[in-house]
This record gives structure tokens, sequence and C-alpha cells, in this order.
């Protein structure tokens, strides 16, 4: 079977509500979902996809999310963490996305990009050539080369 075709099966499975995410996704499945529901709800699929991407280029995403300071939707979310409970479709969603961007090929025009940001509200002076989704700005921070 074809990664296409199994990437299809699979958002198909999780859209229709077939799957039961709070009960049968891996750990890091399920952070990689949260931090896409808390930071890129409403957001389209291919934006929600992107910011999967820009966790997982930063490593391991139950890691990664709880570093201080990177992604205020997950900081700012109340214990449980429970947005299936919340938002079922956006949960799906958001699953979806994690899903895509973890266990397939296909990937957005911005993979690659390790940052991203609410273009509508900041600018940010580190901010390198700019790929934007929707809502969203994606990128990888420019570094100076004489530091």
């Amino acid at each position: 079977m074809s990664d296409t075709l199994r990437g299809l099966i699979g958002l198909v499975v999780i859209l229709a509500g077939l799957h039961e995410p709070e009960t049968e996704c891996p750990p890091q499945m399920d952070c990689l979902a949260l931090s896409v529901w808390a930071e890129a709800r409403g957001e389209p699929i291919e934006g929600q996809i992107a910011v999967a991407e820009v966790v997982l280029a930063r490593g391991e995403p139950c890691e990664v999310i709880q570093q201080p300071g990177q992604f205020e939707g997950v900081e700012r979310m109340p214990y449980p963490r429970e947005p299936w409970k919340r938002d079922p479709y956006g949960w799906r969603l958001a699953l979806a996305a994690a899903w895509t961007a973890m266990e397939t090929d296909m990937q957005t025009d911005c993979a690659g990009s390790t940052h991203f940001y609410a273009h509508d509200k900041v600018s940010p002076e580190w901010a390198g050539e700019p790929c934007v989704i929707s809502q969203h700005t994606f990128t990888v921070a420019e570094t100076n080369s004489e530091n």
C-alpha cells in the first residue's frame, strides 16, 4: 500500500471518529496532537500539519512542548488536559494532523521550519525566510554567524 493511500485511510478513520485517541494513542502522538490543538485549532489542516512538523523538527514531542516559553497555548492549558472532551472534532483534526506529520511522508510547503508565530500579533527579529499558511508564519530562526 502506498504511503499516500495509507495516509488517506488513516485520516478517514480518525476524522470519522473510529479511533479513540484518548485511549489508543502512543504518548508522543498525544503530545504532538495536544500541541497542534493548543496552537493551531481552527487553522486549515495544512497549517495544523505544519505546526506538528515544527514540533517534530525540534525533537520528541512530549519534551519539546514542555520547554518554557515555547508553546504558549500548551502552557496556558489547564489540567486535566482533555481536549477531546472540550472539542471532539477539533481534537480529531489535531490528531489527524499529528498522525500525518509523524507517520507519513506527506509534507507541507513549510517542512523544515523550526519556529512559527502568529504574524498578525508579532514580527520577531530572529525570523528567517517566511513560509505563510493562514494565520501562522513558519520559519527557521536566523543565527548571527559573527557570534
